[in-house]
């Protein structure tokens, strides 16, 4: 069984609470982990890029659905802003396009992107609430 390294991104809802986990998921059946990291029965992902490297962001596609929406990313990709919210999960991929884990300094590049970009997400959700 092959493992690849994830970084999670946690929600605890009782106290709006963000947490960041490193995860060792098995490769072979990483849809399954995906569910079950993010907590969801439908995943969809984006990339997006980090200092000239690409990333991709896993999540659950039905979470404005459930009620619980806690904003826990913002993606601006050529001008156009992306709100994630709730649990992500962060994979890399090989130059040929393979899905691969992550290395300590790109789990380390994603955490300090996400608590960098934490005040400009709360600026926009706070215009979204104001229109």
């Amino acid at each position: 069984m092959k493992k690849m390294i994830v970084l999670t991104f946690e929600i605890d809802h009782e106290n709006f609470k963000i947490s960041p986990q490193i995860r060792n998921i098995d490769k072979e059946n990483s849809l399954h982990e995906k569910y079950k990291y993010i907590g969801c029965d439908l995943v969809d992902c984006k990339d997006f890029d980090i200092d000239g490297k690409t990333f991709t962001v896993w999540f659950d596609d039905e979470f404005l659905l459930k009620g619980r929406a806690v904003p826990t990313m913002l993606l601006n990709e050529d001008g156009y802003k992306t709100i994630l919210c709730n649990n992500l999960l962060f994979t890399g991929f090989t130059n040929e396009g393979e899905e691969r884990g992550l290395k300590l300094d790109e789990v380390h590049k994603i955490i300090d992107y996400i608590y960098n970009t934490r005040q400009e997400l709360m600026n926009e959700v706070h215009a979204m609430m104001r229109q």
